[in-house]
């Protein structure tokens, strides 16, 4: 049997890997461990140090920044694409994690 280190390190290669292919969820990746979501939240938490939750909008953040900084993609196709229910929301996520709205970070020099 997977130990709880190899579930963790499973789930975010997952994570990061499927990003922009699916609509990822704690209950989709502990379904997909054959663990229970409390189970596998309090493993990842303890592993990484936040919640699954929170990691994978920080993943979904840093792909936006990618998609904000290469691409012409709007703003609400990128929201579309990473899966936000609607492009406001998305965009608080990214004003939250990054200090910028998503047009402010595109049209500025961070990226």
């Amino acid at each position: 049997a997977r130990n709880d280190e190899d579930m963790v390190d499973e789930a975010i290669k997952f994570i990061n890997v499927n990003v922009k292919n699916a609509r990822i969820s704690v209950k989709m990746i502990a379904d997909m461990l054959h663990v229970s979501e409390e189970h596998f939240s309090r493993l990842f938490k303890k592993k990484i140090g936040v919640a699954p939750v929170k990691y994978i909008n920080e993943v979904k953040i840093a792909e936006a920044k990618r998609m904000l900084a290469k691409t012409n993609i709007s703003i609400k196709d990128i929201s579309v694409q990473l899966y936000y229910s609607d492009p406001f929301y998305f965009s608080q996520q990214f004003k939250k994690l990054t200090g910028y709205s998503p047009s402010e970070y595109r049209n500025s020099s961070l990226k």
